[in-house]
């Protein structure tokens, strides 16, 4: 079970926010779902985002969503909470875009999705993902490959996996625990 602890959100928003998750459950067995507790807090005009505390599993992570956020955003945030618990999941994703983005420049995905809300520190390596988003860079690490696999897996399945069965089958294989 996901242990999601509500911070002052309405009834209605924490049965949407417990139908997305259950949701995401229903896809994964990995372990970085599994007991950890996530703080999930609802602010006026912030962009969705997943902030992690600490390292490995003494981690703490806090989902953060907009009250208009939907089951596709939500999954996606908890897809970073994935790879912030499990660090077997982290270094896959970190390997699968090394290997897609091989021999790619960072690029500013203000430029490259013509996006002007994205911070000019905001990159990626967008290869062919089907969003260039999924290549974005970060200097500590992380990656978007899990949350962004996440919320193509919630949203259109059978489109992920015939536009990219590459990124469709290293996302089964992670969520199902299989190797690959």
């Amino acid at each position: 079970n996901i242990n999601l602890r509500f911070v002052d959100i309405p009834q209605a928003d924490r049965q949407r926010i417990q139908d997305a998750t259950d949701a995401t459950r229903r896809l994964t067995s990995t372990k970085g779902l599994d007991g950890h507790p996530v703080r999930v807090e609802m602010r006026d005009g912030v962009r969705a985002h997943a902030e992690d505390y600490g390292s490995g599993m003494t981690l703490s992570v806090t989902v953060v969503l907009a009250p208009t956020d939907g089951r596709n955003v939500i999954a996606h945030e908890l897809g970073h909470h994935i790879e912030y618990r499990n660090p077997a999941v982290k270094a896959r994703a970190s390997a699968f875009l090394a290997r897609r983005t091989q021999g790619e420049q960072d690029q500013k995905l203000s430029t490259i999705t013509g996006n002007q809300h994205y911070r000019d520190d905001e990159v990626a390596r967008p290869d062919q993902f089907i969003n260039p988003y999924m290549g974005k860079v970060y200097a500590a690490g992380h990656t978007e490959i899990i949350s962004m696999g996440i919320e193509q897996m919630i949203t259109d399945p059978v489109g992920f996996a015939k536009r990219d069965p590459d990124y469709f089958k290293f996302m089964y294989d992670v969520l199902r625990a299989e190797e690959p």
